[in-house]
C-alpha cells in the first residue's frame, strides 16, 4: 500500500491503456542509426593536397569523388595485395612512409617470406581463391573429427 502511494498519479489515458500492476516505460529505446556516410580526416602536405586538386580539377573530380574511387578501387582488388602494393607504393619504394610504416613494411615482408618457407610447394587449387579453400579445410577437418557428416 506504501508503495501505491509513492507512485505517481495515472492518467486516464495510462489507466485505460496500461494492464493493472504493469507499467510502461517512460522512454522510448532509439531507433538503430547508420550514418549514410562515414568521414574520412586526412593530413597532407599542404604542396601536394594544392597540386593534386589542380590535377583533379582537370579532369572534373572533386577530392571526395577522387577517395571514393581510391577506396573502390582498393576494394576491387582487395585479393591482390602483391598488385595494390605494387600499384601504391611503387615497386620497392617506400618514398612518403613514415619510419613506423617502413618498419611494419619489412615485418610483413618477413612474415610472407616465413610462410612461403612453410608452404613449400603449397598451393591454392587455381579454381578457389584463399578463402573458398580455408572453408573447404575446415569442412574437411570437421568431417574428419566426425563433427559434422560427410
Amino acid at each position: 500500500m506504501a508503495a501505491a502511494m509513492l507512485e505517481k498519479p495515472k492518467t486516464k489515458k495510462q489507466a485505460i491503456d496500461e494492464p493493472a500492476g504493469q507499467s510502461q516505460p517512460s522512454v522510448k529505446p532509439p531507433k538503430a542509426h547508420r550514418p549514410k556516410a562515414a568521414q574520412l580526416n586526412v593530413r597532407i602536405d599542404p604542396d601536394l593536397k594544392a597540386e593534386g586538386d589542380r590535377v583533379l580539377a582537370q579532369i572534373s573530380l572533386s577530392p571526395s569523388e577522387a577517395i571514393r574511387a581510391f577506396y573502390e578501387f582498393v576494394v576491387q582488388n582487395r585479393n591482390d595485395i602483391p598488385f595494390l602494393e605494387e600499384t601504391l607504393l611503387g615497386a620497392g619504394e617506400s618514398a612518403g612512409l613514415s619510419e613506423e610504416a617502413q618498419r611494419k613494411m619489412k615485418a610483413l615482408e618477413e612474415a610472407r617470406a616465413c610462410v612461403a618457407e612453410l608452404m613449400g610447394d603449397f598451393q591454392y587449387p587455381e579454381d578457389m581463391d584463399w578463402a573458398e579453400h580455408y572453408d573447404q579445410l575446415k569442412y574437411e577437418h570437421f568431417v574428419e573429427k566426425g563433427m559434422i557428416p560427410a
